[in-house]
């Protein structure tokens, strides 16, 4: 038994000191990241990302947070201008706002069942996203979630989500058409506002609210826009 517990000790100080090659931590939460790499590893000792803690790190390329991940603090990953790939295998028990906000190389992102809330600037000025498939279990998007997701071609609405943000899809230049189901009983100021629309289907409710969600648009409000209601 003493020799066990003595490799047990071994294992314990060699995964203390390789985790600390990469990253500075404090109990169980990684504060900032010491080495940069292309894909960083997440050891199952650590279960949060703190508040920026790969903020602007350019050397990441690629992401996936296990499921042992239950905390990710504000800019965890804002401004990594490299990151082309995130893949969340769980839904966290709490996320912070705009954890990948201003990653402009980012392309595909994998969100995991369960999730419930898109988080205020989650994804802000991301302008290479061409595609993200929301959770079934969303419920709300937050502001600014997606505002300059330029290259964004489609955008999903789950039928459980209930509000909208303002600006959450602000600028969305690529999203031609758009349903909104009848789930959702709040959309904020210009939330779809600069987005080049061409069929919308939203629930009567909002007929009466269409400028304050959708702007002005060129030649005149909605001149272009074949509107459904439901």
């Amino acid at each position: 038994m003493k020799k066990d517990n003595l490799a047990l000790e071994k294992e314990a100080l060699r995964l203390t000191k390789e985790i600390a090659k990469f990253y500075e931590v404090e109990e169980n939460r990684i504060i900032s990241c010491k080495k940069a790499v292309a894909e960083p590893k997440f050891f199952d000792e650590i279960s949060e990302i703190g508040e920026r803690a790969f903020a602007g790190v350019k050397a990441v390329k690629k992401l996936v947070l296990p499921e042992n991940i239950s905390y990710i603090g504000d800019n965890a990953f804002s401004g990594c201008k490299n990151l082309e790939e995130v893949t969340l295998c769980a839904a966290p028990e709490e996320m912070g706002d705009a954890i990948f906000s201003d990653c402009i190389k980012l392309k595909k992102v994998t969100l995991p069942d369960g999730l419930k809330h898109i988080k205020r600037r989650a994804f802000y000025n991301c302008g290479g996203l061409e595609e993200i498939v929301l959770p079934d279990e969303v419920k709300s998007i937050g502001e600014s979630a997606f505002d300059g997701c330029y290259s964004l071609l489609r955008i999903n609405i789950p039928e459980h989500v209930e509000k909208i943000g303002d600006y959450a899809f602000y600028g969305c230049e690529g999203v031609e058409k758009l349903t909104i189901p009848q789930s959702v009983r709040e959309i904020g100021v210009s939330a779809f506002g600069r987005c080049s629309l061409e069929e919308v289907t939203l629930p009567k409710r909002f007929k009466k609210h269409k400028k304050k969600i959708f702007g002005k648009k060129e030649g005149g409000l909605f001149s272009k826009v074949k509107f459904t209601y439901i």
